[in-house]
């Protein structure tokens, strides 16, 4: 049976963003929930559900992933105190990257998530309508699970 790995690659996860640890407000997407087809033929690739991972983040920030392999989406659920963010649900969708996996909203206007990860690392970066980045580095607070059937 095959195996899909969450994160693949070695390495350092290298972003860029402006860091602050001033208290801020940032506009966030209204909560979405995730829905996708389910279908596959036992014996190829295929998941059942989402697939949940937590992180610590700097800023004594948190964040659940709620990973949707099946319709390549992730829900974010964000406790980032110096953003004003407690449990601000924000979903996300996949987006094209050279490494890792990264999901960016296209809900929001006036606020752009962008969630990359690698390995058990990940970093958010939420850049506002004026240009402003603000970024959370977190790392998996569980290890890495390959899902297979």
């Amino acid at each position: 049976m095959q195996k899909l790995l969450i994160a693949t690659a070695v390495g350092a996860l290298v972003l860029t963003g402006c860091a602050t640890n001033n208290s801020q407000t940032v506009d966030q997407p209204k909560p979405q929930e995730m829905h996708g087809k389910h279908t596959h033929k036992h014996g190829k690739k295929h998941h059942h559900g989402i697939i949940p991972r937590t992180y610590t983040c700097d800023q004594d920030a948190n964040i659940v992933a709620n990973y949707n392999p099946d319709t390549k989406q992730a829900l974010l659920n964000i406790t980032a105190p110096s953003l004003s963010l407690n449990g601000a649900d924000v979903e996300l969708r996949r987006a094209p990257s050279a490494s890792g996996m990264l999901f960016v909203n296209g809900v929001n206007p006036n606020s752009k998530y962008e969630w990359h990860t690698k390995n058990k690392f990940g970093v958010l970066d939420i850049t506002t309508a004026d240009g402003t980045v603000y970024s959370l580095k977190c790392e998996s607070t569980r290890p890495m699970h390959n899902h297979a059937h």
